[in-house]
């Protein structure tokens, strides 16, 4: 699988600022437009371990042929039990509308 690395520079560099902010919680759906939103997937998880993104959580929310989204947060959110607590629905809600 080939990439710029600048793209991957720039876009952990991206969430690293964003979660300055502890309660930042953020939504991420790999685009399905041309079908390779597994593609996508995978490779975001690459950059998230060679990155060695340290205190946050990553929960996936949708694992579809046709939709991979992800739910990062801080392990140091202090909203983390209310976070953790709303998953399992949102998760539901997600994967009702999706089927």
């Amino acid at each position: 699988m080939e990439f710029d690395p600048r793209v991957s520079d720039t876009i952990v560099s991206f969430i690293q600022e964003l979660f300055k902010d502890k309660r930042t919680v953020l939504l991420y759906v790999c685009d399905q437009t041309d079908g390779r939103q597994h593609v996508r997937a995978k490779l975001f998880d690459i950059w998230f371990h060679q990155y060695r993104v340290k205190k946050i959580i990553k929960v996936p929310i949708a694992n579809t042929p046709s939709v991979y989204a992800c739910m990062l947060f801080s392990s140091d959110n202090p909203y983390k039990g209310e976070i953790e607590d709303c998953l399992p629905e949102m998760i539901e809600k997600i994967s009702y509308y999706l089927n």
